[in-house]
């Protein structure tokens, strides 16, 4: 019985108990982390089986985001066992008394834990839609393995606009503020992102070689869980030629949720090739990444994690520039495909594909100072995406402007 509850409710809650004591039991679901403890307060189980008492026999079977965690503790006595099947991970906690174990079971993932509870981190990105350090579409690792991507082949797109005084020496720096309403589903868990990605590229005189400085900002809700992402990232676009641009890039990031008890760092090192092929007055782009993403050991507080989390991940897509100057002068349509896998630590999402379009224009702008002429480039675009893979799919509604 209790594993059909964890199977049922890990489809719809990301919390869950279900308690069992003096020949009765009583279950209820949880939006976060923090309401699900207050739950787990032994005199919290006097109001729902008033024949409990502190020598009873409890046992509490937990969904901890789809992860079966099962709670015990014998009659007669305080000490509380903690069995979590998964990782084959039995805890025994000793305190005077049951409010005493629970806090020590609280010390245990809070980082106490140690190689243990590294473990359960790794199950949870493994196992689970929900882990917002990685494994699904809205995870701190999923969005920076994009965004690498994103900018790579969004800076070498612009690097060949034409440029109207492309005989002066003066190019200009551009500002990109992007924005990104996300809508995901798997497994019955529904995530959702407001990202705001900033971005500054130093365009280079006398070259099309261009400094890019990102600052990813992104607010995640997991079935009303919230989580928060800051991270910073610089890359250096080299035209190889006037088709090829090559992008090499690093990055760091950092998520953080007391909704879901998540808090983690992630490194990244990526190199992304764009190649443009020209077809009559289309634009067919090509493009490859290859990236290194691994958590780091995390401390807040009283918290600290460490989930260990490495993976080789390979991007490939390619897109279609379609001008439309019957519909508004220097604009187009674009459209685009990509495929995304993960190769290292085991993912519950390790392998999706998109495919959407965006509609735009892009144009020079150039202006006098002090005798020379600054070209600048003005882009904006808007545009829909869909992902979609063996366990997972939704959409995103995207912005940008470049000025």
């Amino acid at each position: 019985m209790c594993a059909a509850l964890i199977t049922q409710t890990a489809r719809a809650e990301l919390f869950s108990i279900e308690v069992q004591s003096e020949g009765e039991t009583y279950q209820q679901s949880y939006d976060n982390l923090s309401d699900m403890l207050d739950a787990l307060d032994f005199d919290e189980v006097s109001n729902y089986i008033p024949a409990y008492t502190d020598s009873s026999a409890i046992t509490t079977v937990v969904n901890f985001r789809g992860v079966p965690v099962v709670l015990s503790s014998p009659q007669n006595s305080s000490d509380i066992t903690m069995s979590i099947g998964a990782i084959d991970v039995s805890e025994l906690f000793q305190g005077s008394s049951r409010d005493d174990s629970m806090d020590l079971l609280s010390d245990w993932y809070e980082g106490e834990g140690d190689d243990a509870l590294t473990r359960l981190l790794q199950e949870l990105a493994a196992s689970t839609p929900s882990d917002p350090v990685a494994g699904n579409p809205t995870s701190l690792m999923s969005r920076t393995v994009g965004n690498d991507f994103d900018y790579a082949m969004d800076t070498g797109a612009m690097s060949g606009v034409e440029l109207s005084n492309a005989g002066q020496s003066i190019n200009g720096n551009m500002v990109s503020v992007f924005a990104r309403y996300s809508n995901y589903s798997a497994d019955g868990i529904e995530s959702r992102e407001y990202s705001l990605p900033l971005a500054y590229t130093v365009r280079f005189d006398n070259s099309e070689d261009r400094l890019i400085i990102r600052v990813p900002v992104a607010y995640v809700m997991y079935d009303g869980s919230e989580v928060y992402n800051l991270g910073l990232g610089i890359g250096y676009g080299r035209q190889m030629n006037p088709q090829w641009s090559l992008t090499p890039a690093l990055g760091y990031s950092l998520v953080g949720s007391e909704d879901v008890g998540s808090l983690s760092q992630l490194v990244s090192t990526s190199l992304t090739s764009s190649y443009a092929i020209p077809l009559a007055e289309y634009e067919l782009t090509i493009g490859n990444m290859l990236g290194y993403y691994s958590t780091l050991p995390t401390e807040a507080g009283d918290i600290s994690q460490n989930p260990e989390i490495s993976n080789t991940v390979l991007r490939n897509g390619a897109s279609l520039n379609i001008p439309t100057p019957r519909l508004v002068a220097d604009t187009s349509v674009e459209v685009f495909i990509t495929d995304t896998r993960y190769f290292g630590s085991e993912l519950y999402i390790d392998q999706y594909n998109e495919i959407g379009f965006s509609f735009g224009k892009d144009k020079t702008v150039v202006t006098e100072d002090d005798g020379s002429y600054v070209n600048y480039i003005r882009r904006v675009r808007a545009g829909v995406k869909y992902l979609f893979s063996d366990n997972s799919e939704g959409y995103s509604l995207n912005f940008g402007y470049t000025f």
